[in-house]
């Protein structure tokens, strides 16, 4: 039996605009091929996992900051907030931030 020769490439994400015409930004990422019996890259089942996984994150962590931004919209629109409302504002924006500093995107990743 043949074992598979996996290996590691850069690879580049690409993060649509929120209407899905343009492209919003983009990225590398580690992605695991193998190259099969004619010497074509080939990705890994895992490989197309850790691309949606990623594509997923990157695309909820946007429409946090979108949320984020409507929030303290509503705050400076009403000149106030209740003290349960700007709490659960606060948890929300330290979750964000812990987020974004966590970002990591790897196939030892624990989710």
């Amino acid at each position: 039996m043949k074992t598979e020769n996996i290996k590691t490439v850069s690879f580049c994400v690409s993060i649509p605009n929120r209407e899905g015409t343009k492209v919003a930004r983009s990225f590398y990422i580690p992605l695991p091929v193998r190259e099969d019996e004619s010497g074509e890259t080939i990705v890994t089942p895992e490989g197309h996992e850790l691309i949606e996984r990623v594509k997923v994150a990157e695309i909820l962590a946007d429409l946090c900051v979108e949320t984020r931004r409507i929030l303290l919209g509503v705050d400076l629109a009403q000149g106030y907030v209740s003290a349960d409302i700007r709490k659960q504002l606060e948890r929300v924006l330290a979750d964000i931030q812990y987020a974004q500093t966590k970002r990591c995107y790897t196939l030892d990743r624990k989710e």
